[in-house]
């Protein structure tokens, strides 16, 4: 079963899905990490996300790195205590100098505290591709638990090396 979404750095595959607007209420000092619009895509095999960016997100030569926390049961008293969400699980994609650099799915362990970010373990590798202002990942549904007929929340979060972040919560 090959996804409807390819992970090429382009945006053309998500024409026609739904995408949602990130509007912020101040300006982003750094519009390279400024989140424009989000998406997620769903099949039988994988879990794909989309991220639009204002600027290039990885052009810059210091490292930028966007997480997409995923919270797979929609309960906040599970997983990693974030901002409206307990994430079970997620991706973290960093890059710099138009090119990703690492791009990994990682997996938090329900036993120790759930503010302890250090709780997440590397589970598998995320195919990731970035070109210009898009960004795209993909990993396999079976990693996070889910099936193509689960409800799940995620925040898109990205930060630079200068303490500026944006973030998305859908």
């Amino acid at each position: 079963g090959d996804s409807v979404i390819t992970i090429d750095g382009e945006n053309g595959d998500w024409v026609g899905l739904t995408t949602y607007s990130d509007v912020d209420s101040l300006k982003m000092p750094n519009a390279n990490i400024d989140i424009v619009e989000v998406s997620h895509h769903m099949d039988s095999v994988y879990f794909s996300v989309y991220v639009g960016f204002e600027d290039p997100v990885f052009s810059t030569m210091n490292t930028n790195i966007v997480r997409i926390l995923i919270d797979t049961d929609q309960d906040s008293s599970t997983g990693f205590f974030g901002p409206g969400i307990g994430a079970d699980y997620y991706i973290e994609i960093t890059g710099k100098a138009q090119s990703v650099l690492t791009s990994n799915l990682f997996i938090f362990n329900d036993n120790l505290d759930s503010t302890n970010w250090n709780g997440f373990t590397a589970l598998s590798y995320a195919k990731s591709l970035s070109r210009g202002g898009t960004l795209e990942t993909q990993v396999h549904l079976f990693d996070l638990g889910l099936s193509i007929e689960s409800e799940f929340d995620i925040l898109v979060q990205s930060n630079d090396s200068f303490g500026n972040s944006d973030m998305h919560h859908q």
